[in-house]
């Protein structure tokens, strides 16, 4: 998951077999929405991870590779 300020924030899903290729993008008026949307995966961030991503929302810009079941998958797909 990439994500991005862009008039609120801008969060693009792509697929990790076909990186180049981009499934789906959703926009949220604020970052916590971001951390909300994360708490609802199961991914898991160790202390970098988690410094990373703060890290990205300060500066606007960021990733999160994320764990997701795979009901979430298949609903990111449609």
């Amino acid at each position: 998951m990439r994500f991005e300020r862009c008039m609120g924030w801008r969060v693009t899903f792509r697929d990790p077999a076909d990186p180049s290729k981009q499934f789906r993008e959703i926009t949220f008026a604020d970052s916590d929405k971001i951390d909300a949307l994360i708490a609802r995966t199961p991914t898991r961030m160790v202390l970098e991870d988690r410094q990373a991503f703060e890290h990205g929302i300060r500066r606007g810009l960021g990733a999160v590779n994320l764990m997701l079941t795979k009901d979430q998958y298949l609903k990111l797909l449609r």
